[in-house]
């Protein structure tokens, strides 16, 4: 069984003038092994933003993804150097 959480995710982007545009501001969720979520919204709403930075293509500006406790990008990255060294 897994639980997966997200804990105050904020992420911001750089607009024009060089200044920060928060997208995503204190996002809290988690899901169990059994559950599903759902994210609708808007166009320009931030969902694909969300789907990106929990899959850890955008580094977070602040807060936590974790998968069982520890944080996703160690989990990911510890996943890929095992797949690479088996």
């Amino acid at each position: 069984m897994f639980r997966f959480k997200v804990k105050n995710l904020e992420f911001k982007y750089k607009n024009g003038n060089n200044r920060d545009y928060a997208v995503l501001k204190n996002v809290n969720f988690s899901i169990k092994s059994s559950g599903f979520l759902g994210i609708i919204g808007e166009n320009g709403s931030g969902k694909f933003t969300l789907s990106k930075t929990i899959a850890c293509f955008l580094r977070l500006t602040s807060g936590k993804v974790l998968l069982n406790n520890a944080k996703i990008f160690k989990y990911l990255k510890d996943k890929k150097e095992n797949r690479f060294n088996n």
